[in-house]
């Protein structure tokens, strides 16, 4: 997975992947939940090769490329794990999410 700012010329790979420069492992990506406007798959042609990701939050665009489609489809899963939870807002959501 590649982190690309909002002027794509940062690549940054939290995957064990070289990408355009050092290799950096276990770099965490945060974006609050509260944050996100939208989440939706970009073909912007001037991200690293991959498969993208365009999340819209209040303080700007993030772009996530994965290796994948099915990569995307776990970080997908996790952001709608989580959207759900705290839409929610209850301790209990986690185990209802889960258990089905």
């Amino acid at each position: 997975m590649q982190i690309v700012s909002e002027q794509k010329t940062s690549r940054q790979s939290i995957s064990s992947k070289q990408v355009d420069g050092p290799n950096i492992k276990n770099r965490a990506v945060k974006v609050d939940i509260p944050d996100i406007v939208s989440v939706s798959a970009s073909a912007d042609l001037t991200l690293p090769p991959g498969v993208g990701l365009f999340i819209d939050t209040i303080h700007g665009p993030v772009y996530l490329v994965a290796d994948s489609w099915e990569s995307l489809d776990g970080w997908l899963d996790a952001i709608r794990l989580v959207y759900t939870i705290f839409a929610r807002g209850k301790s209990d959501v986690l185990a209802g999410v889960i258990t089905g």
